[in-house]
């Protein structure tokens, strides 16, 4: 007889896992008064660090999710973007998150044409920074 609940609680949607932590400088800040979650940090210098198990979903376009050249552009992208949805990062923080994303891909090797349609296809995407764009909880069984 088991004596835990009898469902679990999860979301779904992620294909990558991070296996050792992470971290990047930026040029972006937390929002004062508002307490940072627990599994990313951004400190007052904006050093973004993302912790080993963080899971991701890639870069969000058809074809190219699995890029290795926007692999790491996809992470730190999508840990801005949650930042924001959970109300600890401004909004108006995305089009540096979004140039982040163009730069690191560009680093990565991605290509200037590759780069750029991503660039301009996330930069013109605002629901993904919304608070309701925060993946559901799903329950099984």
């Amino acid at each position: 007889m088991s004596s835990g609940q009898p469902f679990i609680q999860y979301r779904s949607g992620y294909r990558f896992q991070l296996a050792e932590p992470y971290s990047i400088q930026t040029d972006l800040r937390m929002l004062t008064g508002v307490p940072p979650p627990t599994f990313l940090s951004l400190d007052d210098g904006g050093l973004l660090t993302i912790p080993a198990g963080y899971a991701w979903d890639g870069a969000s376009f058809p074809l190219v999710w699995r890029l290795r050249s926007l692999l790491r552009a996809s992470l730190v992208h999508d840990a801005l973007y949650q930042l924001m949805r959970l109300g600890a990062m401004s909004i108006e923080c995305k089009p540096v998150a979004d140039l982040l994303l163009r730069d690191i891909a560009i680093e990565d090797g991605a290509g200037r044409v590759l780069t750029g349609a991503v660039y301009f296809a996330r930069r013109w995407m605002l629901p993904a920074t919304r608070p309701s764009a925060e993946r559901v909880v799903l329950r099984a069984p």
